[in-house]
């Protein structure tokens, strides 16, 4: 018994001190991550769309890549910024941490995508949407 007693204090020691970014640097990083991410999708995917399907919309190419620059952006860092305080708050890092950042992720891409307005359906699949592959993501990782 006083053996995982040890074992979880020695745990959140060392959870402690891996956490030396705070929840502000991880929105920051997260954000930055995401619109560069977003931003060479956006250059990559509509010129193969519309050669393939003809399905998008007439944008430009700046357009498209702002679009989806700002969008992912939204994502990784509402992802990012709550994991990092779930973290810091729980002190260990599991499904439950993965699942809320998620959920909070996609609100905070359904907000952007809407232009900031609110749509309950849209921003609960949003946030379902996300809650699952960031739950999945975690138990494939762990």
């Amino acid at each position: 018994m006083s053996l995982g007693v040890i074992k979880e204090d020695s745990k959140r020691e060392e959870m402690k001190s891996e956490q030396t970014v705070t929840p502000f640097t991880a929105a920051v990083n997260g954000g930055l991550a995401g619109a560069i991410y977003g931003g060479i999708a956006g250059m990559v995917i509509p010129p193969l769309f519309r050669r393939l399907y003809r399905v998008l919309t007439p944008l430009s190419q700046a357009q498209y890549v702002r679009n989806c620059a700002r969008e992912c952006s939204a994502l990784a860092a509402a992802g990012c910024g709550i994991e990092s305080m779930m973290r810091g708050i729980r002190g260990k890092d599991d499904l439950t941490n993965h699942l809320v950042s998620g959920s909070g992720a996609g609100l905070a891409y359904s907000f952007v995508r809407q232009g900031l307005k609110l749509k309950p359906a849209h921003a609960l699949s949003c946030a379902a949407g996300c809650a699952v592959l960031s739950g999945t993501e975690c138990k494939v990782i762990d």
